[in-house]
């Protein structure tokens, strides 16, 4: 994306009279989440759609409705169980995207099944 205007304010310091940009807000947030590196979760898988090789799915907690998006690029998936589906139970090893919602990405071959 295109960085925010100079003279927008940081989104801590905004107010009703000074609000921060849409752009400036999209950074902080993106810049905030490529902190977390690397993050270990746990859920069932609730979609899992192959299209070119690719899966985009969603991953559910446990015991509460908290969901997240999940992307596996096809050089991934290679490595992973090839009969992972709908309602297995899993361990993965994520890593947060911001576009201009939070998105997790899988990374490298690190997901099993759990329980």
């Amino acid at each position: 994306g295109q960085a925010p205007p100079p003279d927008s304010v940081h989104p801590r310091d905004s107010n009703a009279h000074s609000p921060t940009s849409v752009a400036r807000l999209g950074d902080t947030i993106r810049g905030f989440v490529e902190t977390w590196g690397s993050v270990w979760v746990e859920g069932e898988i609730t979609s899992w759609n192959l299209r070119g090789g690719n899966v985009f799915g969603r991953m559910k907690d446990l015991t509460t409705d908290a969901t997240i998006s999940i992307r596996i690029w096809s050089s991934t998936r290679q490595r992973l169980p090839a009969d992972l589906a709908v309602g297995d139970r899993v361990v993965a090893c994520v890593k947060a995207d911001y576009f201009t919602r939070l998105q997790l990405r899988r990374l490298g071959d690190a997901t099993r099944r759990a329980g």
